[in-house]
């Protein structure tokens, strides 16, 4: 299986404000693996090509193939040659001339639009997106917590694990173990939210061993509810006239565990940060000149979760004020102006 490079290009329809995690989100994720070179100039003139979807689905964000997801495969003057809905598996193939850009579009079904693409040609395997291991089951999960009481109100909790989650009422959750997801240790987070408010409390337990049945109590050892707080987050140089947001995902290892958004006001974002002492934060910071919500400028960082820096639009590079593409060519411009 040949893996091109991709470029992956985010045209900013509309201001993504979500409150769940984006790992990819997010965030779709990271660009289609590389290995092999589609520029040789050897094989066949007209072929088949190959497409895999994948990506971390909200609510658990464990990676998974994506289906019906529109893949569009053009020819080598920049025409469309045809389009191609991935099936269940998140493959989509279609015939196509060597030097063909192939696109997958919008893969993660973002509030923004996302095109994943790269040059590929007849016999190539294209995959945007992360590796899905082998769904072999090994196991399950029986994971439980203590009663979060909020008067007046549901407490809702998220179970988040490398082999997905599940949102719910009750204090106790299975998950079924697969060799792909679970190959070794793994961790357990559970958060929680009372009814009409964002996520404020958090449990975790690090290293799980999997197997056939394993159980996690994590009220083990008398253990109560991490409650967070808000934190202001700095943001700095952003242009007059300007309006910005942040948004913010948390982790704990590469596993995605919350999620959380806010406008910039006076300088700073108000957000909810957890705790845990062995959690990192990405902090996206964006900004729109005009109202146009087209083009932005993003800053992302990574901070440990006690000492969150500020977001210094001067590290940016100057935002894109028009784009335009030509066919014939294949050529991609754009005017842009210091932030």
């Amino acid at each position: 299986m040949r893996h091109l490079g991709a470029l992956v290009v985010i045209l900013l329809a509309q201001a993504c404000n979500s409150a769940s995690p984006d790992t990819g989100g997010d965030d779709v994720g990271p660009d289609a693996a590389v290995a092999g070179d589609s520029a040789q100039p050897d094989g066949p003139q007209v072929g088949t090509v190959d497409v895999i979807v994948a990506g971390w689905p909200a609510p658990t964000y464990a990676p998974a193939l994506f289906a019906d997801v529109p893949v569009v495969f053009f020819k080598p003057d920049g025409t469309v040659g045809s389009v191609v809905r991935t099936d269940a598996s998140g493959r989509a193939s279609a015939t196509i001339e060597r030097g063909s850009l192939v696109a997958a579009i919008n893969g993660a079904n973002r509030a923004d639009v996302q095109v994943d693409a790269a040059v590929a040609n007849p016999g190539d395997t294209l995959r945007f997106g992360p590796d899905v291991g082998s769904s072999a089951v090994v196991g399950q999960l029986h994971v439980s917590w203590p009663a979060r009481v909020v008067t007046g109100y549901t407490v809702y909790y998220t179970v988040v694990t490398p082999c997905g989650g599940m949102e719910t009422t009750s204090t106790a959750a299975t998950i079924t173990l697969d060799q792909g997801c679970a190959p070794g240790p793994f961790d357990v987070v559970v958060t929680s939210r009372r009814s009409s408010q964002e996520t404020t409390g958090i449990m975790s337990r690090r290293a799980v061993q999997p197997g056939a049945n394993v159980t996690v109590n994590l009220a083990d050892n008398a253990a109560t509810w991490n409650i967070g707080g808000f934190t202001n987050i700095a943001v700095t140089n952003v242009p007059s006239g300007a309006s910005a947001g942040c948004s913010a995902v948390q982790r704990l290892g590469t596993m995605g565990i919350n999620g959380t958004s806010s406008s910039a006001f006076m300088g700073s974002c108000s957000m909810r940060l957890l705790p845990g002492s062995e959690t990192t934060w990405d902090v996206d910071a964006a900004y729109s000149l005009d109202a146009d919500p087209r083009f932005a400028v993003e800053v992302r960082q990574t901070s440990p979760h006690d000492t969150i820096a500020p977001v210094d639009f001067m590290d940016a590079l100057p935002m894109i004020s028009s784009l335009a593409y030509a066919p014939t060519t294949r050529e991609l411009t754009w005017a842009s102006a210091q932030p």
